[in-house]
């Protein structure tokens, strides 16, 4: 638990996973609470957030994904050589 200027966050780390923030809210937060001890601060922080005084932080994710433009040349170059056959076809009974 940290408390930076009245700004308290709860992190918890379980063996081998990533830690990560919780909130009053989190299934684990009992746990959590459990293993600070109850601390004043901490009971004062929970109460505020149910009452709706610290909201959770909403992240906005972003997914960016790359495609492969090489299936887009391929079909170019068909296309192209369709269009070239036509053309020449033409060209030829003519």
């Amino acid at each position: 638990m940290t408390n930076i200027n009245g700004k308290i966050t709860v992190k918890m780390k379980e063996g081998s996973n990533p830690g990560k923030i919780i909130y009053p809210n989190d299934p684990n937060w009992e746990k959590a609470k459990k293993m600070l001890g109850n601390k004043p601060e901490l009971l004062q922080y929970e109460t505020e957030f149910l009452n709706g005084k610290h909201p959770i932080p909403q992240k906005k994710s972003n997914l960016f994904v790359e495609t492969n433009s090489f299936g887009k040349w391929i079909l170019f170059f068909v296309l192209f050589c369709l269009i070239m056959l036509v053309i020449y076809f033409f060209s030829s009974n003519n």
